[in-house]
């Protein structure tokens, strides 16, 4: 059960027909192959769906597409229909989706580790069905919190990072009865990375460990980075800030296009585990309805929620498909529809300019106006998030003042400086001055804020000076 010696690799599906990548998929097929065996299925009647994030270029999206029929027809055979792919963030829908919705609007949205993708739903003309309308990627997800902002292995300067490695260390290093010792081996090995998005992630893999699975739950939240961040007080509101910028986005876009107000909002993705920080279901939904009112300018005559699978969110894309699949199978859904083609025909990613229909280019980007624009846009984001804790919120919340004016306080520095430097670490590079951004470059500045305004100064440390 020691892993020195061993290294860890992430982020295999962007690999596509590396070896790496193929070896894992491989093992998934065996899997699979192995499960409809035990159950006496016949192979020639197997059929694997698998899913890719929106923002998976066609170049990378053919190498995986490529290993994959690869290995079903070694493996299981049988004919190639029955093998499928859809857009990760369409399947969530078809699983929470029921007849109370029917006609209505919603929004799916998949929180992931770099890029967070959302499908909206708008009622038909006739109001007899729902039809997707539009399909976002940004690159504004868990990393924005847990990753390393515009910089490349920089865990050693996380302050999030600072403290919880610590906290853990000392945790597992002081246990003489879980049998947890040999984690010690696999954090260090992941830290000598100092990729701040792979030790989060497996900080949030202790409590599933196999040793620590009965224990009792009041026991297990010890080791639980997920409980321990719901109770981090001092960090709070960086959750909330990050999870009321994505739902102000969504909102903004609907209402620039004259969309209906969404009734639900569905959530999965890895990511979404974030919302179990921000707080309880209800608190949750309050604050998402808060928001969506408050940018359209208008109350819900209906009830409105959201949905979520608290424990495992990444299972829901796949019951979604299997959902899907059968009503593929049944005549009942045209898979056509989520075709790539399709998909990037309804692909839209929101400027937060005026016009509603304005694509922001690369030239667009080198324009000292334009980035001026963007940046007041942020502006007014954080002035909506302040006038959004008010007395009511905090109360709810559990925000203390002095956290909350501190927050206040650092929230606006630096914000034209983080736009460029998402700008060149994200962008540069990658397109020509008259190519779209295919991103949403109102979210970098953002992620500045999050990383070296509030997470580096909401620490008890810190506040405690003021």
């Amino acid at each position: 059960k020691f892993f020195d010696g061993y290294e860890v690799t992430t982020g295999l599906k962007w690999m596509g027909d590396s070896s790496l990548a193929k070896e894992f998929l491989r093992e998934l097929t065996l899997l699979i192959k192995a499960k409809a065996l035990l159950e006496n299925v016949d192979l020639q009647h197997v059929s694997v769906v698998y899913f890719y994030p929106v923002s998976m270029g066609g170049s990378d999206r053919n190498k995986l597409e490529t290993t994959w029929e690869e290995l079903f027809r070694t493996y299981i055979g049988g004919d190639p229909n029955h093998l499928q792919s859809y857009p990760e963030s369409v399947a969530p829908a078809f699983y929470y989706q029921s007849a109370n919705v029917t006609g209505s609007s919603y929004v799916s949205i998949d929180i992931g580790g770099g890029t967070s993708d959302t499908v909206i739903y708008q009622p038909s003309e006739d109001r007899m069905h729902t039809e997707p309308v539009a399909i976002s990627s940004f690159r504004f997800a868990g990393n924005a919190i847990f990753g390393d902002a515009f910089a490349e292995r920089d865990a050693d300067s996380n302050p999030l990072l600072q403290h919880y490695t610590r906290y853990f260390g000392q945790l597992i290093n002081n246990d003489r009865t879980t049998g947890i010792a040999y984690l010690t081996s696999i954090m260090n090995d992941i830290m000598r990375g100092k990729r701040s998005e792979d030790i989060n992630a497996f900080l949030f893999s202790i409590e599933n460990v196999e040793e620590l699975r009965d224990l009792r739950e009041i026991d297990r939240n010890l080791y639980s980075y997920n409980q321990l961040l719901r109770n981090d007080g001092q960090r709070k509101l960086v959750f909330m800030y990050f999870y009321s910028a994505i739902i102000y986005y969504i909102a903004r876009a609907m209402h620039a296009r004259n969309m209906v107000m969404p009734k639900q909002i569905y959530f999965s993705g890895t990511g979404s585990k974030i919302l179990n920080i921000v707080g309880g279901r209800n608190q949750v939904t309050e604050l998402t309805q808060t928001i969506i009112e408050r940018v359209f300018g208008q109350k819900y005559t209906e009830r409105f929620e959201i949905k979520i699978e608290t424990e495992c969110p990444k299972q829901i894309t796949c019951r979604g498909g299997i959902k899907l699949e059968n009503k593929r199978l049944n005549g009942e859904a045209d898979s056509a529809q989520y075709s790539p083609r399709r998909v990037n025909e309804m692909k839209y990613c929101y400027s937060m300019l005026d016009n509603a229909e304005k694509q922001l280019t690369f030239a667009d980007m080198n324009d000292p106006a334009r980035r001026e624009q963007l940046v007041e846009q942020v502006r007014i984001f954080n002035q909506f998030f302040i006038d959004l804790c008010d007395k009511m919120t905090k109360d709810e919340f559990g925000i203390d003042n002095a956290v909350l004016d501190l927050f206040v306080r650092v929230l606006g520095e630096d914000v034209p400086n983080y736009l460029v430097a998402g700008i060149n670490a994200f962008l540069q590079g990658r397109y020509q001055p008259g190519d779209v951004v295919e991103d949403v470059p109102f979210f970098y500045p953002i992620i500045g804020i999050i990383r070296y305004n509030l997470l580096k100064n909401l620490t008890n440390e810190v506040i405690s000076r003021q």
